[in-house]
């Protein structure tokens, strides 16, 4: 599956969400295997990211780091081009059933669609 490195991003937190949740065993197992997998893509982006904080940013006094004003303009041009990125994921969508309790937003329902199916219950 391809999929664009923000996409991984943003869905990373829903994610992690669900695997907290009591869900069937094939399920926890399949959505396991995608958080080992994103993870690993996870830490590449933080490295890079401290990077550009690193080249355009200037540390504050309570450690935390700022970009500076004039070099925002070229930090978002960097930072975009490193979320565009393609990343290949040996996975499959997860397949979960709509009865399953999970408690999730609409909003973050979208976010994970790449990587999870909410599967109808069929009706007699």
């Amino acid at each position: 599956m391809k999929v664009k490195l923000y996409e991984i991003i943003n869905a990373s937190e829903v994610l992690t969400k669900i695997m907290k949740s009591t869900i069937n065993l094939k399920a926890a197992y399949r959505i396991g295997k995608i958080a080992k997998k994103y993870q690993s893509e996870m830490e590449i982006f933080q490295d890079l990211r401290k990077k550009l904080f690193d080249k355009y940013g200037e540390t504050q006094d309570d450690k935390s780091v700022k970009i500076k004003d004039d070099k925002i303009p070229e930090y978002q041009k960097e930072m975009n081009e490193l979320l565009q990125n393609d990343v290949e994921l040996d996975i499959e969508p997860v397949v979960i059933s709509e009865n399953e309790k999970i408690e999730v937003s609409p909003a973050e329902l979208l976010l994970v669609e790449k990587f999870i199916t909410i599967e109808e219950s069929k009706k007699e």
